[in-house]
């Protein structure tokens, strides 16, 4: 099993586990997904230096993913990062893939914090939160959500 930095080869690959993980989330699967928007933004994050995006792939092909960005902190010119989604088959590929997103953040210039989020209903949240943990980061709170009816946007 390897991780690496995606190419645009990648993109369709990464799009389709995208949907996979749509379908699997109580959170999530009942909004439809923007083709257009989601591959969008998909290409930009391979391109864009404050986004990232990793594979994991084995003998089959690409088996997970992580999508990561860097931002400034709303009231500092310090920054912080963070995941859009992490998602892979494997719980061996997830760990590997946080720890890449660690890496990679990291690596860049200014950043204070690393704030990860548990929030796509996939798996158990106990057990993910765990993982990260494990790689050496601290649960600082929670995530409450509060569902809209369609009618109410």
């Amino acid at each position: 099993m390897t991780i690496r930095a995606a190419t645009t080869e990648d993109l369709k690959d990464i799009y389709a586990l995208a949907l996979e993980a749509h379908e699997k989330s109580d959170t999530y699967r009942d909004i439809p997904v923007d083709e257009q928007k989601l591959k969008k933004l998909l290409l930009m994050m391979v391109f864009d230096k404050t986004s990232c995006v990793f594979v994991s792939e084995d003998h089959s092909g690409i088996t997970g993913f992580v999508l990561g960005m860097v931002d400034e902190l709303f009231f500092s010119r310090k920054r912080y990062g963070t995941d859009l989604m992490i998602y892979s088959r494997s719980p061996f590929d997830g760990a590997r893939l946080v720890r890449k997103l660690v890496e990679w953040i990291k690596s860049k210039p200014r950043v204070v914090e690393i704030t990860l989020g548990v929030t796509s209903g996939i798996g158990d949240p106990e057990r993910v939160g765990m993982l990260y943990q494990r790689v050496g980061f601290k649960r600082i709170g929670g995530t409450y959500m509060m569902k809209l009816m369609e009618s109410q946007k």
